[in-house]
Parts: structure tokens; C-alpha cells; sequence
């Protein structure tokens, strides 16, 4: 396992940001595409923060994390600690919509950038499941 410390630092930096968004009291016009952009910026940070061996088991423990407990649970929570906000089911859709290409977008670019390297003859650290996988393409 290896942990990526500046994506460490911009996650952290960037969760900073939207719990205050997402607990202030300000209005936003298009609140929707800002949900949407947060959570695709913040799956995405923390899809590269941690690289495994197994990559399907990092692919669902990001997805469990940022897309059903974050995407959804933090308009609970949000609702229930902020008296400024309202729950808004549309935002649940969007926060995993944003969740959701953030995901599909770094797995394709992962497997993109593996098979590239895969080709070239340079060590990537593939393991024996990814392998059997571009033997196949």
C-alpha cells in the first residue's frame, strides 16, 4: 500500500472547503453543479490517495466512502446540524452523480495509463488479476 501525501494535503484542504460550503450561510445560484463539482473533485482526490495491490477492492471501498456514505449521508447530516439548510433530495442525486463520474473517470484513466505503460514494457506495479485482464485486450 502506498499513501500519496500531496493528495493527503489537497484532500484535506479541499473537505475543508466544502463543509463550509455545505454548512454556511450563503446561497449559491447553481447549487447543483457545485454539488456536483465537489464531490467529483473530492472522490476524485481521494480515488489517487491510496494505491493497492487489489485495485477492485480500492474501487469499492471509494465507492462505499465517497459515493453512498458521503454522497448521501452528508445531506443528513448537513440537515441536522445546520439550521441554514434544508434537505433536497436533487442533491443527493447530484453529489452522487459527481461521485460517480469522478470514479468512472479515474478508473478508465487508470486503466488507460496501466495499459500504456503495460505496452511499453515499464514497471507499473501490476498485480496477476490486472495482467490476465490486458492479455485479453
Amino acid at each position: 500500500m502506498r499513501i500519496r501525501r500531496n493528495f493527503v494535503i489537497a484532500l484535506f484542504l479541499t473537505s475543508l472547503i466544502a463543509l463550509y460550503l455545505g454548512l454556511a450561510n450563503i446561497s449559491i445560484v447553481h447549487d447543483k453543479i457545485v454539488h456536483l463539482g465537489v464531490f467529483f473533485i473530492l472522490t476524485t482526490l481521494f480515488y489517487w490517495t491510496v494505491e493497492l495491490r487489489s485495485q477492485r477492492t480500492w474501487n469499492l471501498v471509494v465507492f462505499i466512502i465517497c459515493t453512498i456514505v458521503a454522497g448521501i449521508g452528508s445531506e443528513f447530516i448537513q440537515h441536522a446540524i445546520s439550521p441554514f439548510r434544508t434537505f433536497d433530495s436533487g442533491d443527493i442525486i447530484t453529489n452522487v452523480a459527481g461521485s460517480t463520474l469522478a470514479m468512472l473517470s479515474s478508473i478508465i484513466y487508470r486503466r488507460l495509463y496501466t495499459k500504456h505503460k503495460y505496452r511499453k514494457g515499464q514497471q507499473v506495479g501490476l498485480n496477476l488479476e490486472d495482467e490476465m485482464h490486458f492479455q485479453h485486450l
